[in-house]
């Protein structure tokens, strides 16, 4: 039998050493977990610079649908909500701050926050997490928060699915900068530079999110944050009064709506929410017709919550 470093020199001499390298790199890399293999394909040059010529843009009020949103700069925003994503139909269309869509980047769509600017966004269901760089507006489906981009929607895990329950906080140091760059003239770039970077997407290393999870933890009579159970209602509106609980609670009887009528503390404490559910089969249509059977019994600021 040939001895492995005879193998080896035989190899170097006939110019067949620098072919099974790449063989042997090849077969590495055929080894390494699918979802890093795929759900991060688009962004794996050294740096990608955005299309077109985009702008940093705040924006004044607009009204779709008849609902009137406010961008603004908020620095310590964040929320939870359902989140969907868009792709094919929007493909190398411009957004609304000038650039070309590129489905296959990790960007999203936000009804208010400055464009650009930077978002962590964690898929509540499996615990994922992606930072994206928002560069449009929208979505304006009832009961959405966030609209991702198709790449988003694949590292977050809900490409197939189409929406599901998240929890966005914006990225302050990140956007800061990122406006600084924009204002000066500079041209966005994408989060992630390069390999390494793109790797830690998935991970649930950043400080925001750790941050996020212990303060959920420190509310939860759960000791690990995987058993948090997250449920999705249609909150009716927060008071501070019970009398005005209760006659909230008689306005909704004769809507006939076949949900548990119940009542959270708010983030306020001087507030209690009052909330249907929880919604244990969600859906655009169920929540469009949910939502607009509330407002048009008066209850104008009713809106999704996803909540334990």
């Amino acid at each position: 039998m040939i001895s492995r470093q005879r193998l080896f020199a035989c190899m170097a001499k006939s110019s067949l050493l620098p072919m099974f390298i790449a063989l042997l790199l090849l077969t590495l890399s055929c080894t390494q977990p699918l979802l890093l293999k795929e759900t991060h394909r688009g962004v794996m040059r050294e740096r990608e610079v955005v299309k077109g010529d985009p702008i940093y843009k705040i924006g004044t009020p607009y009204k779709i649908r008849g609902k009137t949103y406010t961008p603004q700069i908020d620095y310590s925003y964040k929320e939870t909500g359902v989140a969907s994503w868009y792709g094919p139909k929007f493909h190398n269309r411009r957004t609304a701050n000038n650039e070309i869509f590129d489905e296959n980047f990790l960007t999203a769509a936000h009804r208010t926050l400055p464009l650009p600017s930077y978002v962590l966004v964690t898929n509540l269901q499996n615990n994922r997490s992606v930072r994206l760089r928002v560069n449009d507006r929208g979505p304006f489906a009832k009961g959405r928060i966030i609209d991702l981009s198709r790449q988003g929607a694949r590292v977050l895990g809900y490409e197939r699915q189409g929406t599901t329950l998240v929890h966005v906080q914006i990225l302050p140091k990140e956007s800061k900068r990122l406006a600084d760059q924009m204002k000066r003239g500079g041209k966005a770039t994408l989060f992630s530079y390069g390999r390494k970077s793109t790797l830690r997407l998935t991970t649930d290393t950043s400080p925001q999110l750790q941050n996020y999870k212990k303060s959920v933890a420190s509310r939860s009579t759960n000791t690990a944050d995987d058993a948090i159970d997250w449920k999705l209602y249609a909150q009716v509106g927060a008071f501070r009064e019970q009398q005005s609980i209760s006659r909230a609670r008689a306005r909704l009887q004769p809507l006939q709506l076949g949900l548990p009528v119940i009542e959270k503390p708010a983030t306020n404490p001087e507030l209690t929410r009052l909330l249907l559910g929880p919604l244990q089969q969600y859906n655009d249509t169920n929540i469009e017709n949910l939502l607009d059977t509330l407002n048009k019994a008066g209850f104008t600021e009713s809106q999704l919550r996803v909540l334990r």
